[in-house]
């Protein structure tokens, strides 16, 4: 069950209560954000059990994720009629349940088996070792 209720989400997206329909709906998505979270946090529920500022950061996290969609329910990125244009901040407005990076490391998840650590570069050598025995 997931942490954040439907009262959450109406408060991310600055309303008072939502629609029937839209209460149902809200409810789904927060258990599909509940179970991607604990796929890739499995300890989430211990922590959230024993930490009532880490319970509050992934009610917030969850209702954010869920208030995205319902911001931008279409999926619409960029919108034009006549010489009138808007583009959408995918960030505020994604249009499909989305976790963003930034939450995912306030939440503690790492890199995972694809991240790429740069590290400091490795300054020229001369003559290069690796024409040694050219000479």
């Amino acid at each position: 069950m997931a942490l954040a209720e439907t009262t959450d989400v109406a408060t991310a997206l600055q309303r008072t209560e939502l629609t029937t329909e839209e209460a149902r709906f809200v409810r789904a998505q927060l258990e599909a954000v509940e179970a991607r979270l604990l796929t890739r946090l499995p300890s989430l529920r211990t922590r959230t059990d024993s930490d009532p500022s880490y319970a509050t950061l992934v009610r917030n996290i969850e209702a954010e994720a869920v208030a995205r969609v319902l911001r931008n329910s279409e999926g619409f990125r960029q919108e034009s009629i006549g010489p009138w244009s808007a583009t959408l901040d995918t960030r505020v407005a994604a249009g499909f349940l989305t976790i963003l990076d930034e939450e995912w490391k306030l939440l503690g998840a790492g890199g995972g088996a694809f991240t790429i650590t740069p590290s400091a570069p490795v300054p020229p050598q001369w003559p290069s070792p690796h024409l040694a025995g050219w000479a």
